[in-house]
């Protein structure tokens, strides 16, 4: 037997066990697919029969063994999440984000679980990496307007122009974007307008969304305040009115804009007070 003979059968049985191998781990890695989708779809049954610690402890499993699987985290993290457990389910957003580094969405999510605990400089880094991913993600510029000028308002030092003009060009960008029609993100927008002491713009916001939903009561009710700021007394009365008419939920702090406001009205007719 000659060399080349040798040579030959050796590269033969080495291709024949690189691909035994590689035949292995394709075996291996579809039966681990299948046992993930198997304990996931378990998981998933029982969340739907209200088990809901088996299921985190089945998911927590399969975070732990599937590093590189993002479904287990993510489902774990909307149930913390609906628990307003926002602790853990940041930590299992970034689980998710470990495996899916360029996923806008999970990085908003986490955003708003660092916003509700009042994380405001956390929130505002997802939400900037948010728009890196998804220039088009409206929601991002929103919360992230809303997160500046919260942390204004739990911040112990004193609040600086720089940042009311940060949160402007958010809001501006934001609009930007397209035609906004969602109550929510109309609302928040007329709240950021509201606490910058721009009523007017404020008041363009709540009037869309009475024209969208006109039994909206917190729409009325702060149409009635950018109203009242605005001294316009009698409007102010007719949407605080009708904020009470659509049981707004703040029941004590409307009827004390009610009753100051019509004093404000009654005083205003006086002779002695009426322009001349």
């Amino acid at each position: 037997m000659n060399l080349l003979s040798v040579n030959n059968k050796f590269i033969f049985i080495s291709t024949w066990f690189a691909l035994f191998c590689i035949l292995c781990q394709t075996v291996k890695a579809n039966t681990d697919s299948l046992h993930y989708a198997s304990e996931y779809a378990k998981a998933k049954q029982f969340l739907s029969e209200g088990k809901k610690q088996k299921a985190i402890n089945k998911l927590t499993k399969l975070v732990t063994q599937n590093t590189f699987r993002h479904e287990a985290a993510l489902l774990i993290a909307h149930v913390y999440e609906n628990d307003k457990n926002y602790v853990e389910a940041a930590k299992y957003f970034s689980f998710a984000i470990r495996s899916k580094p360029k996923d806008a969405l999970l990085y908003f999510s986490r955003g708003n679980c660092y916003f509700a605990l009042k994380k405001y400089n956390l929130a505002v880094a997802d939400y900037n990496t948010t728009i890196r991913y998804d220039s088009l993600f409206l929601g991002a510029y929103n919360n992230m307007a809303l997160a500046r000028i919260f942390n204004q308002g739990n911040s112990k030092e004193k609040i600086r122009e720089e940042d009311f003009r940060i949160a402007r060009d958010n809001i501006k960008k934001f609009e930007e974007k397209g035609n906004i029609d969602d109550i929510k993100v109309l609302q928040n927008l007329g709240l950021i307008y509201l606490y910058l002491f721009d009523f007017k713009s404020s008041k363009n916001y709540f009037n869309r969304i009475v024209l969208l939903d006109s039994t909206n009561a917190d729409a009325h009710f702060y149409k009635g305040l950018t109203n009242y700021y605005l001294r316009e007394f009698e409007m102010a009365l007719i949407s605080f009115k009708k904020a009470n008419d659509y049981q707004y939920e703040n029941k004590n702090q409307l009827d004390e804009f009610i009753s100051f406001t019509t004093f404000v009205i009654e005083q205003m007719k006086l002779p002695e007070n009426k322009k001349q």
